[in-house]
């Protein structure tokens, strides 16, 4: 596609186009040569749309059996009364008559008024109304039954729209003299059944005259006729009346009453007149009643549309002139007519109906005028095609060379001459390999290649690796080529095209991020993946070998302090000086890596005995303790060394790598700054810490932590108030274990925000399933770990728990350290403050234990402070304890917040708190922690009796 305003052909052109299609429809229309076209369409979709016939409609007719079997037309007006009374007896839901009825019968005045009768009782009866020439111009007559017969009964019009070819199509639902007043037979008869025919959406196509006397239509719709004449079903009405039993299949049913006998009938020619015998009058009712009754009937579009449809047609060349190519051009002319026709069949079915031959002229029209103007301009094109290759071929970034058969330089572009180095006329005529300045030997043999292929093939040959020019001084270049031959005639390719394209950056791109995925990017370090690489490759030699290969896992000892003291900017400063010490201290056969954080690992090869590995290990211990110079400050490290040595502690790099980090830890725990060699029997710390920590991920993959709840109770009230949601591990061997046993590990290993989450989770559904079933209580506390606190996605994790669980946030109380607020992180403090906003309670636990400062309490957005059992445990026995207790509740009383008093174990201490005003209070004289199903029977339990004589229900423990 070009850009607009810029393809082959131009918006002159496309205007040109435009305006003589215009006229080509404006011609067409008015001399109303497409109706033929539009009308055979609409005789051949009607199989597409023709609506199934209703079991409802049946149609009596006045057959040649008929005539013979009562006698001569016109009959006594009785034979119509009895099937009108008839009809009343078997309850038809609406009878059209569709018989002249407008003179009284000179014979039988009798059967008249007998028929009047019959009429008025069924109250069903439609009655034809027809227009009648009149010798007046511009009037018509309008013929209406006698007045004793549509005095009872409805009426409805009988005209039929006959087309220029004398067919009949369509219909007006409404029509009358001077107004459109009465419906057509098929709508009356709905109308007297009851059944609204919403026929709005037809078209006024005769509006209201000022004329009385002239006979107006409304509401055009087209009949979708249901078949051939006799696809409707047909009785004749001597059937009907002489065998009763006959008449009961028209019980219910919508009947029609007309003449089809040969002489006397009416016949339109329709649609289907090519296909079978003219149809009746009756039939043609009875079709717009079928179709009526299923709303199948059609409405013709109204002009706008026709008009939109139009200028659709005429804008195409217009937008497909300047934008698209000659076979983009033919592709989108059929689609737009196939779309055409799509939308028209669409629109039949739906009910619409528009004529698509004015449209499909114009499409047609204007693809001739395109294939004219594409002939124009194939000849301005071809003769601008070698112009526009020059010049492409002077402007592309890659150098394009030709050869001759004999692989001498025939042309090169100007980008070809400045990769060469030199001018097309200085080189014309020699070959290509001596005038490429190849780097070495194994690119030249490789150009040859090349060639051969390419003069051997008819494909473009293009190999994977660069060719790399230099010599005589200048830039190393690496270039990308290609070569393809060209063939001039009987298959023989007497010209070859060399391509090439600088990679130069992109070939140093490459070998710049290969380095980044096996270096470190801080200290420029061999990373986890290369050193795995090298120590597999080590120990393979050292296996051939028979030496020593020994990997010595380094921890800085107390990093952590110094990145907490002087910033991340200083610390990570300090480690690129300790790599760069390790690295200029170590032989150059060893490898010096950075494992993580501050860990480094050295793999040491070719030592004989585990003495020199010792006093190398001692060497880089020596070395690390010199003072570091950063910034004007003298920083003093110390480290911990872990050795394994291959192939005693492991003969892989994963058994050498665990091991030495095993050893690292048994320094650390000995003292530090001390190298230890892995021995397995002096390392069951370090083997139960990792194994816990492998049972943890299994335990949070398979659901093994369950929570369980403590009962806070109101001294006030003495009602459960609120539960604190305490995380147990259902161990699959040890059974239940508490946090003590598990949880430091947890911190350790980074699993402590899995941990938390999912006990977050377990207990908002729990929360939410209590709210549910009305258990009453006002908050559950959870437990967030500093950690917790430190994720930048704490506050969306808790909103996406909130949102899946349906907890009210109002009911969680979020329960902090004071290690946490003692951070002044303002990360923290804006993570407590949003906390608050969502309505979650906030309290700082454990308090009095630590070293909470009083403005931190002031600025802090906390709602409870909770007193610490190591408090609350002798407050009974020792005084200095209860003063304690007291100047902690009166202090948080002061600041407005609500104090809850941990491990409440007796009467006695109860006593105390409830005279010092303590809120609530939680621990085991109340209730242990409990499993979620406990919870309503010991609510129950506290809510039955006074909370002061609840007898403990196991023995004290400070275990919660």
């Amino acid at each position: 596609m070009s850009a607009a305003g810029s393809g082959p052909y131009g918006w002159k052109a496309a205007l040109a186009a435009t305006a003589a299609q215009a006229i080509l429809l404006a011609g067409l229309i008015g001399a109303g040569f497409p109706n033929r076209i539009d009308n055979s369409l609409y005789d051949s979709a009607l199989s597409l749309i023709a609506p199934p016939v209703h079991e409802d409609v049946v149609i009596v007719t006045i057959d040649a059996r008929s005539l013979q079997q009562v006698g001569r037309w016109p009959w006594s007006r009785d034979v119509l009364a009895q099937f009108v009374e008839r009809m009343s007896a078997v309850k038809a839901r609406a009878v059209g008559i569709d018989i002249i009825l407008s003179e009284r019968s000179a014979t039988d005045p009798a059967g008249d008024e007998r028929l009047a009768r019959a009429i008025a009782a069924n109250g069903k009866v439609v009655l034809p109304v027809f227009p009648e020439p009149s010798l007046r111009r511009h009037e018509v007559n309008e013929a209406l039954p006698l007045p004793m017969l549509r005095a009872g009964a409805r009426l409805g019009h009988s005209d039929l729209e006959l087309e220029s070819e004398g067919a009949s199509r369509g219909i007006y639902l409404k029509a009358g003299k001077g107004a459109p007043d009465h419906p057509t037979l098929a709508l009356a008869m709905l109308e007297a059944a009851g059944v609204n025919l919403a026929y709005a959406g037809a078209r006024n196509t005769m509006p209201t005259t000022s004329n009385p006397s002239a006979w107006v239509r409304d509401h055009h719709v087209l009949v979708p006729f249901a078949g051939a004449p006799g696809t409707l079903r047909t009785i004749a009405l001597v059937d009907v009346l002489r065998d009763e039993s006959m008449a009961q299949p028209l019980r219910g049913k919508f009947v029609l009453v007309g003449v089809t006998a040969e002489g006397l009938r009416t016949a339109f020619v329709t649609p289907l007149s090519g296909q079978s015998s003219p149809m009746t009058g009756i039939e043609y009712h009875a079709n717009v009643l079928n179709a009526a009754l299923q709303g199948r009937l059609i409405t013709p579009s109204g002009f706008p549309w026709h008009i939109a449809l139009a200028m659709l047609c005429l804008l195409a060349p217009l937008l497909l002139y300047p934008r698209f190519s000659a076979s983009a051009s033919w592709a989108i002319y059929l689609t737009l007519g196939g779309l055409l026709i799509a939308a028209w069949l669409a629109a039949l079915r739906a009910g619409l109906w528009f004529a698509p031959s004015p449209m499909l002229g114009v499409l047609t029209s204007g693809f001739g005028l395109w294939l004219w103007h594409h002939l124009d301009n194939t000849g301005r094109e071809l003769r601008a095609e070698q112009e526009r290759a020059r010049t492409t071929l002077m402007s592309v970034g890659d150098g394009v060379i030709t050869l001759d058969g004999d692989w001498r330089i025939r042309y090169m572009n100007p980008a070809a001459q400045r990769l060469i180095g030199t001018r097309l006329h200085d080189i014309h005529g020699q070959p290509l390999k001596q005038v490429l300045q190849l780097e070495d030997a194994r690119d030249a043999r490789r150009l040859d290649e090349l060639l051969d292929r390419c003069s051997l093939g008819r494909d473009t040959v293009r190999p994977s690796e660069p060719f790399i020019l230099g010599g005589h001084g200048r830039r190393r270049l690496a270039l990308r080529v290609s070569a393809s031959p060209l063939a001039l005639g009987a298959g023989t390719a007497e010209r070859f095209v060399i391509t090439m394209s600088d990679v130069t950056e992109s070939l140093e791109m490459a070998q710049q991020m290969a380095h980044q995925a096996t270096h470190d990017a801080l200290t420029g370090l061999p990373n986890r993946l290369l050193l795995t690489d090298r120590i597999r490759q080590s120990i393979a030699a050292a296996r051939r070998s028979g030496e020593y290969l020994a990997v010595l896992f380094l921890d800085l000892d107390g990093f952590k302090r110094i990145n907490d003291t002087l910033g991340h900017t200083p610390g990570d400063a300090l480690l690129k000086a300790v790599a760069d010490r390790l690295a200029a201290n170590c032989r150059a056969s060893d490898t010096v890596a950075r494992w993580g954080g501050d860990e480094f690992i050295v793999l040491m090869r070719g030592f004989a005995d585990r003495d020199v590995i010792a006093g190398a290990a001692q060497q880089v211990l020596t070395e690390l303790r010199a003072p570091f110079q950063l910034g004007g400050n003298e920083i003093h490290l110390s480290t911990s060394i872990g050795i394994a040595v291959y192939p005693n502690d492991g003969e892989d790099a994963e058994s050498l790598l665990k091991n030495a980090d095993m050893a690292m830890y048994q320094a650390k725990r000995n003292g530090r700054n001390q190298q230890r060699f892995f021995t397995a029997q002096e390392d069951p710390w370090a083997h139960r810490h990792l194994e816990t920590e492998a049972q943890l991920h299994r335990a949070l993959r398979n659901g093994e932590f369950v929570v369980h709840y403590q009962p806070q109770l109101s001294l006030g009230s003495g009602e459960v108030v609120g539960f604190e949601a305490l995380v147990r591990w259902n161990h699959p061997e040890r059974g239940l274990l508490l946090p003590a046993q598990f949880l430091a590990i947890a911190e350790q290993s980074d699993l402590i925000e899995a941990i938390g989450e999912q006990v977050m989770r377990i207990a908002f559904m729990q929360t939410r399933l209590w709210e549910q079933a009305a258990l009453a209580f006002t908050t559950l506390s959870i437990n967030f770990s500093p950690r917790q606190f430190a994720r930048e996605d704490l506050l969306a994790r808790i909103d996406h728990i909130i949102d899946e669980t349906g907890v009210n946030p109002r009911r969680i109380k979020a329960e902090v350290t004071e290690t946490l607020i003692m951070s002044d992180s303002p990360h923290v403090m804006d993570t407590l403050h949003r906390l608050k906003e969502r309505g979650i309670r906030l309290a700082l636990d454990d308090f009095g234990i630590g070293y909470s400062s009083l403005n931190y309490l002031k600025r802090l957005p906390l709602d409870e402070l909770k007193i610490d059992k190591t408090f609350t445990r002798d407050i009974a026995r020792r005084g200095q304890d209860a003063a304690i207790t007291e100047a902690f509740i009166t202090l948080a009383h002061k600041m407005s917040l609500s104090v809850v008093a941990e491990g409440v174990e007796s009467t006695a201490q109860l006593e105390v708190l409830r005279r010092q005003q303590c809120d609530q209070v939680q621990g085991f004289y109340i209730s242990p922690s409990i499993a979620a199903e406990g919870v309503p029977e010991v609510c129950a339990n506290i809510a039955a009796h006074r909370f002061n004589s609840i007898a403990p229900t196991v023995a004290p423990t400070t275990l919660q």
